[in-house]
């Protein structure tokens, strides 16, 4: 892979641990919101991972990635004004950008935020 592909690896594994991190940093704090602006925040998510989905084949990777970035820092200048509408953003960007990230954490964030949007679903 050479010493570049290395770090580039190196550096997509990292970010996979950080959002592994964040997320259970956010479930914990979901769990202590008051019930229905958790429920908003969830259903925003499933909303806007739905809205998302079809246009999934036509962003590249690091479209998604950077999409989900993007996302995750608007849900930061959003979090004292809306909380709900917060927690939607970054949990459809931690979502988006999990999707493309290398790793085992990447790969447990994508998953955790599948199944919690598959779990709400049914």
């Amino acid at each position: 892979m050479g010493l570049f592909g290395d770090f580039r690896q190196s550096l997509q594994e990292s970010a996979g641990r950080i959002l592994w991190g964040q997320l259970q940093d956010t479930v914990k704090k979901l769990a202590n919101l008051d019930d229905d602006v958790r429920a908003n925040a969830l259903g925003g998510f499933l909303n806007k991972r739905k809205r998302l989905i079809p246009s999934l084949s036509n962003m590249s990777a690091n479209g998604r990635i950077e999409t989900g970035i993007r996302l995750q820092k608007e849900a930061k200048q959003t979090f004292d004004m809306n909380v709900s509408e917060g927690y939607a953003l970054w949990l459809t960007g931690a979502w988006l950008e999990s999707m493309d990230r290398t790793g085992t954490d990447a790969t447990k964030t994508h998953d955790y935020l599948n199944g919690l949007a598959q779990a709400m679903e049914s």
